[in-house]
């Protein structure tokens, strides 16, 4: 009888939930998956290359040139003598310079957070506000990694030149998602009750 009922609470607990795990695992899978094929899609020499994606439709290499031009324009407004030896590139005069590519982009933070939201019972206007915030945020996160390493290598400073810039991206990333994540939970939460709140308003 005990296993009767604790199986009826959990499956009750689990229709309450505003959590779905398994809508969370499956956008993670295809944007990932998504992305991924479209690199192949978008690099010449492949088996499975499209000129007219690369050419008109780059939706990676767009993201590299607004990061890229972003952090640019940053270093240029700040004094620095900076250009760019091709699109994807951020170099101050005298330095080694920083190269975006497609792996740089945070595109692997940037579906989990995406997942992650879209994974909670809310209107949809409510998870696409919170998908643009945290994406959002993430490239900020990215163009200001891209500025402290083109200093780091004008400047000379070890402490940064030192880390590995992919890792130390992701580990800043992931802790700036869980920070996030519990603001996003509040609001969620908040939304929810609200909800809750004018439906009883309506029925009374």
């Amino acid at each position: 009888m005990a296993i009767k009922i604790n199986k009826h609470l959990l499956l009750k607990r689990i229709h309450q939930s505003t959590f779905d795990l398994t809508r969370f695992f499956v956008v993670f899978a295809v944007l990932s998956g998504c992305f991924y094929t479209y690199v192949g899609l978008t690099s010449p020499g492949g088996k499975t290359y499209s000129y007219f994606l690369d050419h008109y439709l780059n939706v990676p290499a767009w993201l590299t040139w607004l990061v890229a031009k972003i952090s640019f324009f940053i270093l240029k407004l700040t004094g620095f003598a900076v250009y760019q030896r091709t699109p994807n590139n951020v170099t101050i005069s005298g330095s080694s310079g920083v190269t975006i590519l497609w792996a740089c982009l945070g595109f692997a933070v940037m579906s989990f957070w995406t997942a992650f939201v879209v994974a909670h019972k809310a209107s949809r206007q409510f998870r696409i506000k919170w998908c643009i915030i945290g994406n959002v945020l993430i490239t900020v996160l990215n163009i200001t990694r891209i500025v402290l390493i083109a200093l780091a290598n004008y400047y000379h400073w070890k402490m940064i030149t030192s880390l590995e810039p992919h890792t130390t991206f992701n580990i800043a990333s992931y802790i700036l998602l869980f920070a996030l994540a519990g603001w996003f939970i509040l609001y969620c939460e908040q939304y929810q009750q609200n909800k809750k709140t004018a439906i009883k308003a309506v029925y009374n």
